[in-house]
């Protein structure tokens, strides 16, 4: 039996390129430097006809490129979506992501924690916890330091302050109560003190504690008394506003 040898065109890819030919439809051109292979279609000119690949199905286009000689595929990576159900390796459950279902936070809110340096302890502070919406818009419309103002409130627990001979009060001592151990003077001064503050003081000896007011202060009382009235009496001066006080308690 006669063999029957059949050969395919054949030639370099530049020489391809330089004649650019139009192959027949359904004819095979190869590049003997780059086994790669195109099939005409009768009326495209080489350059022009796409690359052939696997079983003859047409080389795909980009994203996906095929680098001629080493035949590695490049990927454009801005090219690519993956979808959810595609994410593997991730130690969120449903239940941890739905934490957050649900908070209405704005553009600006979000914002506060861009630029935050936080460290890993910082945020293992928050590792297992159960939050819930509520909880977490307690937080909603913050504009400083949490600390600070917890720092600024008055203490539910009042420290104790010790006098004798003349005072005149400050800013701390709105978180006391004062203890007279002996004759006391007490001025109270003007634009010290806001609406809402309070001082408690003690009369601790025979001695009695006086209350005058400051330029500008007016201090009211039941009857204009402005002394406490035997030992162990107590009183407490209540500021209205900045220049007004009360002062109550067993007065004499």
């Amino acid at each position: 039996m006669a063999i029957v040898r059949i050969q395919l065109r054949r030639d370099t890819a530049a020489d391809w390129t330089s004649a650019n030919p139009i192959l027949a439809e359904g004819e095979m051109g190869i590049e003997t430097d780059t086994d790669l292979f195109k099939i005409g279609n009768g009326s495209t000119a080489w350059t022009s006809l796409g690359y052939g690949g696997l079983q003859g199905i047409a080389a795909a286009t980009a994203p996906i490129t095929y680098d001629s000689g080493t035949q590695t595929v490049g990927i454009d990576e801005s090219a690519i979506s993956i979808n959810a159900s595609q994410i593997s390796d991730l130690t969120a459950t449903a239940a941890e992501l739905n934490i957050l279902d649900g908070v209405t936070a704005t553009a600006a809110e979000l914002n506060i924690l861009d630029g935050a340096t936080v460290t890993a302890a910082e945020l293992n502070i928050l590792d297992g916890a159960t939050v819930s919406t509520t909880e977490l818009n307690y937080v909603d419309g913050v504009t400083s330091n949490i600390q600070t103002q917890l720092d600024s409130k008055e203490p539910l627990q009042r420290t104790v302050g010790v006098e004798t001979g003349a005072h005149t009060l400050d800013i701390t001592d709105a978180k006391k109560t004062i203890v007279a151990i002996g004759a006391l003077t007490v001025t109270v001064p003007d634009a010290v003190f806001s609406a809402g503050h309070r001082i408690d003081f003690i009369q601790d000896g025979a001695d009695p504690i006086t209350f005058a007011a400051g330029a500008g202060v007016t201090i009211n009382s039941k009857g204009g008394a402005l002394s406490t009235s035997a030992q162990y009496a107590a009183a407490s001066i209540f500021f209205a506003d900045a220049s007004t006080a009360y002062l109550v308690g067993d007065l004499a």
